[in-house]
Formats: C-alpha cells, sequence, structure tokens
C-alpha cells in the first residue's frame, strides 16, 4: 500500500532549515545577527551559531516574534523570521511528556481508546471535497443546529493564530498550532491525550486514516515537511521533505482514497491514496503545479516523481 502526496507549496512561502539550499536565509544571519551571534569576544550571554544550532526552529522563532530578539528582528518580514529560525534550528519531531501538559486525560481503563463516534477525519468526509455529511453519519439533524450550546473551550498557548483545520475521529479531535504543536484533545471532555511538537508551524489541514488497522495523523507544517504521527500516543512514525526547493511550505490537506494503479503487465493494484494540492514558488520564479510524490505509507518511501 502507497500514499500519495500532491504537496502545496504556497506563495506566501517559508524557508526550509540547511544553509546550502537557503542561501537567503545565510545572508539574512550574516547581515543581521553575525555580529553578535558570531563575536570573536563570545560574551556569556549571547549565544553563538553551535549554541543555537541546538536549539529548534519553534524557539528560535519565538525569541524572534515575542522575545529577547523582538527589537533586533523588527525590520524583518514573517517570512524571513520564519527562515531565519529554520535555517538556525534543529529539526526535530519531540513528545510532551504527561507532566508538562495541562489538563491531561486520565490513563484509559483497559478496553479500546478509540470510540464508535461520527468522525471528520480530513477537509471532507468524502473524496469529493463537497464539505457534506449526511444526519446519520454526523449524528445530528439540522433542527438540532439551532439547541448546541459550547461543551468545552481549548486555549492554544502562544498561539495568535490557529490556520490548520482539526479532524474529528473516533472520539478524538487533532488540532495543529502555530508554536509547531499537534494536540490530540478528547472530543468529549477537551482534556489533552497527548501533544507532539514539530519543526514549524502547523499549516496543513489534519488527516486522519487507518494503517495497518492503526489511526494514523497525517499533516505538514511551514518548512515543507510532511508528518505521520500514532494517533494512539503522538510517536512520529515518519518525517519527509517532498521537495527541497529553499522557498517551500506544506498548508494543502491531504484526501485520502482507493484508486486503481496498473502494476507492470500483471493487471492492477488497489492503493490508498492521499493527495496534497501544491503549487511551488521560487524566489522570482514560479514552478509548475502537480507534482505527484508517492511514499509508503509506514516507511516514507519516495517514488520516482511524476511530473
Amino acid at each position: 500500500m502507497k500514499i500519495y502526496f500532491l504537496s502545496a507549496l504556497f506563495p506566501l512561502a517559508t524557508l526550509t532549515a540547511f544553509a546550502a539550499d537557503d542561501p537567503y536565509a545565510a545572508s539574512l544571519f550574516q547581515k543581521n545577527c553575525a555580529t553578535c551571534h558570531m563575536s570573536a569576544s563570545q560574551t556569556a550571554r549571547i549565544p553563538q551559531l553551535d549554541v543555537l544550532k541546538t536549539l529548534t526552529p519553534v524557539t528560535i522563532l519565538r525569541a524572534l516574534e515575542t522575545g529577547v530578539m523582538k527589537a533586533q528582528a523588527a525590520q524583518l518580514s514573517t517570512y524571513e523570521r520564519q527562515g531565519l529560525a529554520n535555517y538556525l534550528g534543529k529539526p526535530v519531531t519531540t513528545q510532551r511528556r504527561q507532566e508538562e501538559i495541562s489538563n491531561p486525560c486520565p490513563a484509559p481503563q483497559g478496553g479500546s481508546v478509540w470510540k464508535d463516534t461520527p468522525s471528520w477525519a480530513s477537509w471532507a468526509p468524502g473524496i469529493t471535497n463537497a464539505r457534506f455529511q449526511s444526519a446519520g453519519d454526523a449524528g445530528i439533524a439540522a433542527a438540532d443546529i439551532p439547541k448546541l450550546v459550547p461543551k468545552w473551550v481549548f486555549a492554544f498557548p502562544d498561539t495568535s493564530v490557529l490556520r490548520s483545520q482539526p479532524a474529528v475521529y473516533r472520539g478524538r479531535v487533532f488540532a495543529g498550532a502555530q508554536d509547531g504543536s499537534l494536540y490530540a484533545l478528547d472530543a468529549a471532555t477537551g482534556c489533552v491525550h497527548w501533544v507532539t511538537m514539530v519543526q514549524a508551524e502547523v499549516r496543513s489541514g489534519i488527516t486522519v486514516a487507518e494503517v495497518a488497522g492503526r489511526p494514523t495523523v497525517f499533516f505538514g507544517d511551514s518548512s515543507g515537511f510532511v508528518y505521520a504521527l500514532d494517533g494512539e500516543t503522538g510517536r512520529q512514525i515518519w518525517k519527509l521533505q517532498p521537495d527541497e526547493h529553499p522557498a517551500g511550505l506544506l498548508s494543502g490537506q491531504a484526501v485520502r482514497r482507493d484508486l486503481f494503479a496498473r502494476r507492470g503487465a500483471r493487471g492492477l493494484a488497489n492503493l490508498r491514496v492521499l493527495r496534497f494540492p501544491r503549487q511551488r514558488i521560487g524566489h522570482r520564479r514560479s514552478y509548475r503545479q502537480g507534482d505527484l510524490e508517492a511514499l509508503h505509507d509506514c516507511r516514507a518511501c519516495q517514488a520516482p516523481r511524476q511530473d
């Protein structure tokens, strides 16, 4: 079984993490940061480049936008600050410890953690993106809408805007945040099952699909990486950067479907498919849309690109 990503890279693009691929971010560092952070005097209170490269992009971006470096970074654009953070930071995926989570859910007391409840596990319930769900599938009728009242409210820390559409799947709500966190919330109570931090802001919507019988969460971040996390624990299954262009982010959402694909001369193989709409934008140069990436569902093996 394979997963296909038609990766979405939109015009308001951020920059990837490596200087060799991103000379613009390197030049930003030399112009705006190197005087202090590559200083021969090495003042103790100013972290040098080797220290900065041990931090995560999210930590560096927070310092540039709201922390101690806010004044120095004020003249940079949003995407230049993100580019610096991705260039300097160490791209890691980390799971928050239970004691670090506010309002954690109690440990499950035996049985399955998944519930037989209505789901909305992608951009739309079906592959046509009609954004429609029948009353039977939704568990609610149109006449019930005026009776709805808030059941719980969840505040995302260190976040001023949310761009990632959540997914609801079998009793859990999966939502991405501006600080690079992916939350698994309990749909009934709003408590937190787990939190996983990725390299950069989660811009894409969330898609949940079962792989080998286990719910798996797929999404992309604003540094151009695609992730697959275990839906029960938040553990990273794989992480891949489909396109290493120095200006790229993922904001399109995967859609899963079944299709038939030709396998040599022996006939047809039934494949599971995830598609991302994709547009690659480079500095002063645009690229053709529609590149198709084929990723293995568990190991993120990459098949030859079809242009």
